[in-house]
């Protein structure tokens, strides 16, 4: 029996569907598919109106790329029901009211072959639900629930576990973590081995054909990704409770707009410090952004977007979809920690794009040195993509992004009139750029750049290849983390100091070299309801000091040691 949900299925297509989005996107470098938009997830009526489009142009692709489109086709638009053990869901279909109940589980080994003992290991299973009620509004829920196990890594030399590449590890649970040797206490990272949960949920409802669509729900995002990431809200970002809509009043026209709850937890290099009290009484934030994309021919893209962290109060002017959010904290008290920025695309179909974003964190453009003065915060990204010619669903990246000091982060803010500080304990709000401990916009540290080169493959039989190098450098120095931190005269902070800053030669650095080649293989099309995934990673890392020593040769003492991983993990899904 062949099952079709009815096609006003709002529910979100998971950031996790990786497949998907990368096969969209590689449709619309080749011109298959009109520009998309760059506010993620979309819904799933959405995405089953785009691969309906491919199919009636399927002639336009390769043999190859059309085996590929209907492996996609199958899972998505026809959406075979098949035996629970086959699919791992149970359907109830009904007319008005129709839904599903899903089960999944993942495991996946993180070995550290330079040192085993610190290698990494989680274990999850997951239920859900989803469904339509009527023809313009679903929902959906999901548990987690895992076994989690790092290593003790030095915060001072990694930024989170060291079997993983640099700034590529991201919490899979949410909240505290439970050892399973102490159950009742929380804790930041999980150590010893641990339980955690995490949970999404969410209402949907679209109208006019997609036209308008809304959403009230806590899963992960992803805005204005015009390169491999997104300097605004990343996919890589933790999942939060927020209140969306997205309005396409004309097809070169799309105006978004977020207002959501945040979470608290401490950054990778603070975790010690974490407390399910002590953080979150400092952390109580909430999260609010506008963006508008117009897209006035084939060949241009534009996107602006302004918002940033608030704290937590009834601030009306923050949840007014047609409000300013950089307006309103200038009419209601300098309390907040606003933002504002875009992007620019330009592309040719068949051969690719170049693309550019700014987020602009805060910045005084009347000082003489604008790039050499700390209180100018900023990041922004530049790269170029494409297709490779004579391979079939295959792009090639390479880009170029740049954090400067204490971009993301922001001082703490004493005796607001919400929450007014208590001396010692109570140092002021936090309101960096941060959701659970990890960063809303790039992963990347202040004070870091990158550049990265990289491919990606998608073949027939649910086969995907990745691959490719990065060179991150971050400096150590003022600024370089995302901590929050005292604009008093008595702590320097990004306001209060002389010194000058000049990215790799005003301290010391440590630069990484990453190489990365990876695959996974879903064999569900063969009748097997698992997916296998393999990866391997290069990392080698020393340390700089250009101001004391006048080049950049590796300093190799024993503070500043070179250290090389050799990182290889292996993933297997059930019912992916």
């Amino acid at each position: 029996m062949i099952t079709i949900l009815p096609a006003q299925t709002h529910n979100a297509v998971s950031l996790d569907d990786q497949r998907i989005y990368s096969f969209l996107e590689q449709a619309e470098l080749r011109g298959y598919i009109d520009r998309l938009p760059q506010v993620k997830p979309y819904t799933k009526s959405f995405v089953l109106g785009l691969l309906e489009d491919l199919n009636r142009t399927r002639r336009r692709m390769s043999v190859a790329e059309q085996v590929v489109f209907q492996g996609l086709y199958n899972n998505y638009v026809i959406d075979k029901d098949q035996d629970l053990l086959k699919d791992g869901d149970y359907r109830f279909d009904d007319e008005v009211f129709p839904f599903r109940v899903e089960t999944s589980a993942d495991m996946k080994i993180s070995a550290n072959a330079s040192s085993i003992k610190d290698s990494a290991a989680l274990a999850e299973g997951r239920m859900g639900a989803s469904g339509d009620l009527g023809e313009s509004i679903s929902w959906g829920l999901a548990l987690e629930m895992g076994l989690y196990k790092v290593d003790d890594y030095n915060s001072a030399t990694s930024y989170g576990p060291t079997a993983y590449a640099p700034y590529s590890y991201s919490k899979d649970w949410e909240g505290g973590i439970n050892y399973i040797t102490s159950p009742n206490k929380y804790n930041g990272m999980p150590t010893d081995l641990a339980l955690g949960r995490s949970y999404e949920t969410e209402i949907a409802a679209s109208f006019f054909d997609n036209q308008a669509e809304f959403r009230f729900g806590r899963l992960k995002r992803e805005w204005g990704a015009v390169g491999e990431s997104s300097l605004f809200l990343d996919g890589d970002a933790q999942a939060f409770m927020g209140i969306e809509g997205t309005v396409k009043p004309r097809k070169w026209v799309n105006f978004s707009f977020i207002t959501g709850t945040l979470d608290y937890g401490e950054n990778f290099r603070e975790m010690d410090d974490f407390s399910i009290k002590g953080t979150a009484s400092t952390q109580q934030n909430m999260f609010s952004l506008l963006q508008v994309e117009l897209m006035p021919t084939d060949w241009l893209y534009l996107s602006a977007f302004d918002g940033g962290v608030f704290l937590k109060r009834s601030e009306l002017g923050y949840w007014m979809p047609l409000m300013s959010r950089f307006l309103n904290q200038n009419n209601v008290g300098d309390y907040d920690n606003l933002a504002l920025g875009g992007s620019i695309v330009v592309s040719k179909a068949g051969l690719g794009k170049a693309y550019f974003s700014l987020f602009l964190d805060e910045a005084r453009f009347n000082h003489p040195d604008f790039f050499g003065n700390y209180a100018n915060m900023y990041s922004f990204q530049t790269g170029i993509k494409g297709p490779v010619p004579g391979l079939p669903m295959t792009t090639a990246v390479l880009q170029y992004t740049k954090v400067e000091p204490y971009t993301y982060s922001h001082y703490y803010v004493d005796d607001s009139p919400w929450y007014p500080s208590s001396g010692d304990d109570n140092p002021g709000m936090e309101t960096g750029y941060m959701n659970g401990g990890e960063a809303l916009g790039s992963g990347l540290e202040p004070n870091t750049d990158e550049i990265m080169l990289g491919f990606e493959s998608l073949l027939p039989q649910g086969i995907s290849l990745n691959g490719g190098y990065r060179l991150v450098r971050h400096g150590i120095g003022q600024g370089s983390s995302f901590a929050s931190w005292d604009d008093s005269p008595e702590d320097a902070g990004a306001y209060n100091t002389n010194d000058s800053k000049d990215f790799l030669k005003d301290g010391t650095y440590q630069w990484f070299h990453i190489g990365t080649l990876g695959g996974e293989w879903d064999l569900s099309s063969k009748g097997q309801p698992v997916s296998i995934g393999l990866s391997y990673s290069y990392v080698f890392s020393y340390y700089t000091d250009y101001k004391s020593n006048g080049d950049f040769t590796a300093i190799d003492t024993v503070n500043y040691e070179n250290d090389t991983r050799h990182l290889m993990s292996l993933s297997v899904k059930i019912f992916p």
